[in-house]
C-alpha cells in the first residue's frame, strides 16, 4: 500500500474512531456519575407511599413521626444505612429563623453519599415538607440554635432552691414543665419529650408566625452537676390539630 492510499484511508476512518472514542468516554463517565445523580429515596418503597397521600385533616407532629418510621426502616434496608426520624430544627425558607419540624437522621453518613443526596431530593420534590411539616436531612452532631424565648419563662419562674438532677427530657419536664405551661407570655399549652432526641422537648403553642418561631432554640438550666442545655421545638396548634 503506497503512502498516499494509507493516508487517505486514515483520514476516512478517523472521524468514526473519534466518535466511537467520545461515545465510549461518555458512557464510562455516565456509569461513574450515575450513583451521584440524586433520585427520590422514597420512590418504589412500599411504606413510603404514605408521604404523598392526601388526608382529610393535617397530621399532628406525633402522627407524622410515627407514620414516617416504617418508611425510613425500608429506606434503611435499601441503602444499607440506618435512617431514623426525629423532631428537629429546619431553617425557614427566608433564612431569617428556624422552624420546628422533622429531621431524617443519618448518623455519620459522609456528605455527598447517595443516601444523603437521595433523601434531600425526596424532600425537595415535596416542597421541603413531609406530611405537612418542614423537613431536612440531618447528621449526628447537628448543633443547637440560639437561645429560645422560653428561657425567659424559666428565669421568671420561682422554684424551691433544691438540687435538681436532669439526665433526660422527662426530668426537665417534671421540674420545669409547669413553669413553661403557666407562663402567659409564651402561650404554651402542652410540653412533651421530643422523639429520638435526648434532652429535647416539643411545645404546642397558641402563638403563630414569628412569635412561635422565637420559641425554637435552646435553654440553659442549672443542676447539681452544672448547667444543662435543652433543645426546644415549638409547633403552632395550626400545624398540629388534634
Amino acid at each position: 500500500m503506497n503512502n498516499t492510499l494509507f493516508v487517505a484511508l486514515l483520514l476516512a476512518v478517523a472521524p468514526a474512531v473519534q466518535a466511537q472514542t467520545a461515545l465510549s468516554f461518555e458512557n464510562s463517565l455516565n456509569r461513574i456519575l450515575l450513583p451521584f445523580q440524586p433520585k427520590d429515596a422514597f420512590a418504589g418503597v412500599g411504606a413510603c407511599g404514605i408521604v404523598d397521600a392526601k388526608t382529610l385533616r393535617p397530621w399532628t407532629h406525633a402522627e407524622a413521626l410515627a407514620t414516617l418510621a416504617p418508611c425510613l426502616r425500608e429506606v434503611s434496608q435499601r441503602y444499607g444505612t440506618n435512617v431514623s426520624v426525629a423532631s428537629g430544627f429546619v431553617p425557614s425558607r427566608d433564612s431569617r429563623g428556624i422552624l420546628a419540624g422533622i429531621v431524617l437522621m443519618t448518623g455519620q453518613t459522609a456528605i455527598g453519599s447517595p443516601l444523603l443526596l437521595d433523601l434531600n431530593d425526596a424532600i425537595a420534590r415535596r416542597g421541603g415538607r413531609l406530611l405537612g411539616f418542614p423537613a431536612r436531612v440531618g447528621r449526628d452532631g447537628d448543633g443547637i440554635p440560639a437561645r429560645s424565648r422560653v428561657q425567659g419563662a424559666l428565669d421568671r419562674c420561682m422554684l424551691p432552691m433544691v438540687v435538681r438532677k436532669i439526665e433526660s427530657s422527662e426530668d426537665f419536664i417534671k421540674i420545669f414543665g409547669r413553669c413553661i405551661t403557666q407562663d402567659s407570655e409564651i402561650k404554651v399549652s402542652e410540653i412533651q419529650a421530643a422523639v429520638n432526641r435526648p434532652l429535647a422537648v416539643t411545645l404546642l403553642t397558641d402563638s403563630e408566625g414569628a412569635a412561635a418561631e422565637s420559641l425554637n432554640g435552646s435553654v440553659i438550666v442549672n443542676t447539681g452537676s452544672g448547667p444543662v442545655e435543652i433543645s426546644v421545638l415549638a409547633y403552632p396548634k395550626a400545624l398540629a390539630l388534634p
